[in-house]
Order: structure tokens, then C-alpha cells, then sequence
């Protein structure tokens, strides 16, 4: 690559990185380029398909590792405590190479057997130290402050933290209508923010009906719930539509409807769905909702 003139250069690197994988014997030839070359664009092209190539070969290898393991985390959900102790023991032996499974070993750190989650605690440090401390934490410390902080440092390590999944899931599915546990959603929206479960709630939230005026408390509840769907709505990867039927559903509650009104606004012609609503409500009783939606009905023709 280094006798060809720039751009037969940058050209062979971008059909390089195109070929993703199966370009893994070019990874010595484009660092070099990447590091060497005199030209700007060349170097940036071949760093661009350098990451491409190597992104899918950590792809690959994390899948090789998935089916080798995947054995042991049929064990571990075995009915036989033996079974799930012996697979617990062969995990903790790999180490850190068993990473991928990480969020298995989580999972039977609430099992029903004390021996079965002593024993997925101390594989885990094992094979995923970063989370370790703070999935005891958040699992099995009695202090709520103490849980609250593990939360919160699982939520700073992002993606890194994937593993802990279960564990605030299963704080979040502890929610009451009287003690929602929101930090552990929003932990997994930075932990995991493409779980179609994860999403599927926040959208939940934003269209959910509203609450019983006569109970204060609920309402309180349901405002902040939905304010946090809507805060984190516009970062979901899902298709449009599901994001415009969620707003159409939280036009129903008046204390959201202006917001609701306005991102819809905002979506411009995604949002032609949601017009015959918009319609309906160009005679509200409110005159900040009356304007907001004759705005938004005026943007999503416009487009």
C-alpha cells in the first residue's frame, strides 16, 4: 500500500475496512499507513478501517467465547444446585476470559440457594472484578445509601458495566407505586441503552395514562415517572413511530400535554400520525396548549 499514490491509497483502505473480518491479514499493512503515511486523509482512512477491522474481529472473538461458555450458563440454570455450583467453580478457574457471561454469574447471585450465591459472588471477581464490589453492594449490603451509591457507580462505567444488568433490573422491578427506584433505570440506560426491554419501559412511561386525580400522591409519582420517559425519549434507538405513539398517549394527561405537544413539534413530518390528536385538541381549555398545538400542526405539515 505504501507505493500507491494517495488516492488509490485511501481507496484500497476503504474496501479494506469494508471486508471487516476478513481483512485481519491487512492489520499490519494499514497500522503501518496509519502511523507512517505523510498524507492526512490517508492516515485517517486507514485508522477508520484499522477500527472497522478490529470491531469485527472482537465481535467475533466475543461470540466464540458466548458458544464455548454456553454449557456452563445452561448449568447455571439447572435445577440441580450441584449443576449450578460445579459450573460457578469451571467459571471462576476461566477467569476473566468468561467476561461475556458475566451477567449469568450475576443472576445466580440471587438464586434461591445461600451456597449457590456465596459461590457467584466469588466468581465473580473473577471473571468481571470492575463490578464486583458494587454488585455485592447493591445485592446484598442492607443499607439503602449503600445500594444507591453502587447504583450510581455502575451507571459511571457505562457499557463496562453490562454485566450488572440483572442486578438493577431486579432493583427496579422492586419498585412500588410508593418507592420507584429510578435511579436503577437510568443506570441501565447507560449500562444497556439497546435493551428492547429498557426501552419499551421508557416508552411506557411517557404514554402512560394518568392517575387518579383524588390521589395527590400517585400523581406526583406518575408526573416524575413520565418526565423521566421523556427526558431520555430522544436517545432511544427505536423507530420513530414507537416514540410518536407514546406522545400521542401522554397528550391524554394535561400536566404533560404542552411537552407532549411540542415534541411532536419537533418530530415534524414523523409525527403526521399523530394530527387527528393534535386536531382534537386545538379547542383545549388551556391557551398554552391551544398554541403549542397549532405550532405543531403548522411544523408537521410544513415538512
Amino acid at each position: 500500500m505504501r507505493h500507491l499514490n494517495p488516492r488509490c491509497t485511501v481507496k484500497a483502505a476503504k474496501e479494506l475496512g469494508k471486508l471487516k473480518a476478513k481483512a485481519r491479514d491487512a492489520l499490519e499493512a494499514l497500522a503501518k499507513v496509519a502511523a507512517e503515511d505523510k498524507d492526512d486523509d490517508v492516515r485517517t482512512v486507514a485508522k477508520n478501517a484499522l477500527a472497522s477491522i478490529r470491531e469485527a474481529l472482537d465481535l467475533i472473538g466475543k461470540n466464540d467465547a458466548e458458544k464455548a461458555l454456553a454449557p456452563l450458563v445452561k448449568n447455571l440454570k439447572s435445577k440441580k444446585v450441584q449443576d449450578r455450583m460445579e459450573a460457578l467453580d469451571k467459571l471462576s478457574k476461566i477467569g476473566e476470559k468468561a467476561l461475556p457471561v458475566s451477567a449469568s454469574v450475576v443472576e445466580a447471585m440471587m438464586d434461591n440457594n445461600a451456597s449457590v450465591r456465596e459461590a457467584a459472588a466469588e466468581c465473580l471477581e473473577r471473571v468481571d472484578p470492575t463490578i464486583h464490589k458494587h454488585v455485592v453492594s447493591l445485592l446484598y449490603d442492607k443499607n439503602e445509601l449503600v445500594q444507591e451509591r453502587a447504583v450510581a457507580s455502575l451507571a459511571k462505567l457505562g457499557s463496562d458495566a453490562k454485566g450488572a444488568a440483572p442486578a438493577l433490573r431486579a432493583r427496579y422491578a422492586a419498585s412500588t407505586n410508593r418507592a420507584p427506584n429510578f435511579d436503577a433505570l437510568e443506570a441501565l440506560l447507560k449500562v444497556t441503552p439497546n435493551d428492547p426491554v429498557i426501552t419499551n419501559e421508557v416508552l411506557r412511561l411517557v404514554g402512560q395514562p394518568p392517575p387518579n386525580p383524588n390521589d395527590f400522591f400517585a400523581g406526583q409519582i406518575t408526573n416524575l415517572s413520565r418526565e423521566i420517559g421523556l427526558k431520555h425519549l430522544n436517545s432511544l434507538d427505536v423507530p420513530v413511530a414507537k416514540k410518536v405513539t407514546a406522545l400521542i398517549a401522554a397528550l391524554s394527561d394535561p400536566t404533560a400535554r404542552v411537552d407532549a405537544v411540542q415534541r411532536l413539534g419537533k418530530l415534524g413530518a414523523d409525527a403526521k400520525a399523530a394530527l387527528p390528536a393534535l386536531m382534537k385538541l386545538k379547542l383545549d381549555n388551556n391557551v398554552n396548549v391551544r398554541d403549542a398545538v397549532n405550532k405543531a400542526i403548522a411544523a408537521i405539515k410544513d415538512e
